[in-house]
């Protein structure tokens, strides 16, 4: 019912993994643009946030 009387919580992206986000899901993409096996990776944007844009 709250999300009928707020549109924009309504609209809100649900993650596809359905757990909330911890900050070591973020630092291992940093991690990884740092060490050598990201050498070959250019122009990339890495998106650590449980699939929550997906489809939008």
């Amino acid at each position: 019912m709250a999300a009928a009387r707020n549109p924009a919580r309504a609209a809100a992206p649900k993650p596809v993994i359905r757990q909330p986000g911890q900050p070591n899901d973020v630092a291992t993409c940093h991690l990884f643009l740092a060490c050598d096996e990201s050498s070959y990776v250019t122009g990339q944007v890495l998106h650590p946030n449980g699939g929550e844009i997906v489809g939008g």
